[in-house]
């Protein structure tokens, strides 16, 4: 899905486990809202101007799963945050991972359980989270006009987590295959998944 001029771009809340993924969200004051009563994946999306990138306002102390996402482009860099995960941070099975945050002044707002962390190290350090996060410029082909498409030498290019978990999850539960972008594009193009919505191919 492609969303943008929101409130909220996905909002969450369900008795059933809940998976957003692969979706590119833009210009929302809350790219993905959630206070769900069960497990919630967070999975290949882009996100870009935003208030908040993903919010937890909910007590659910279920393993999320943060993976493969890009949150960018923070509109106040000072009260905002690119996530924020509450009672989930107390289960050592949520993850984040393989994602990444880009500000071009260096900003890193993350909110684990109460603690904000400011840069990625203190937040590794004081989470044991954070495996494959990069904090480099994505390099989107143009996001002042909402293409958020990857250039050549993108940091985001075959740095994602493999994802076999979900892509046969959903084809078993759901018969959807999730190999492919959100262009269509065969995931991987390369030796990884990319980071983000989009897959980049070389022409």
């Amino acid at each position: 899905n492609n969303i943008w001029d929101a409130v909220n771009g996905v909002a969450v809340s369900s008795s059933q486990d809940n998976y957003v993924i692969g979706n590119v969200i833009h210009d929302v004051e809350h790219g993905i809202l959630f206070w769900s009563g069960k497990e919630i994946h967070v999975v290949g999306n882009t996100v870009y101007n935003m208030d908040n990138g993903a919010n937890d306002v909910g007590q659910n102390s279920a393993p999320h799963a943060f993976m493969n996402n890009i949150f960018s482009g923070l509109k106040d860099k000072t009260k905002g945050y690119h996530l924020r995960l509450n009672a989930g941070a107390d289960n050592p099975n949520s993850a984040m991972k393989n994602n990444l945050i880009y500000e071009p002044d260096g900003t890193f707002r993350v909110y684990w359980r109460s603690t904000l962390y400011t840069d990625l190290d203190s937040f590794q350090k004081g989470t044991g989270k954070g495996t494959g996060v990069l904090t480099s410029d994505p390099k989107f082909r143009d996001a002042a006009k909402s293409d958020f498409i990857l250039q050549a030498g993108s940091p985001a290019i075959d740095a994602g987590a493999d994802m076999p978990y979900y892509t046969n999850l959903f084809t078993s539960r759901f018969g959807t295959d999730l190999s492919y972008d959100i262009n269509g594009t065969p995931r991987p193009q390369g030796s990884a998944w990319d980071i983000g919505a989009y897959e980049y191919a070389s022409s």
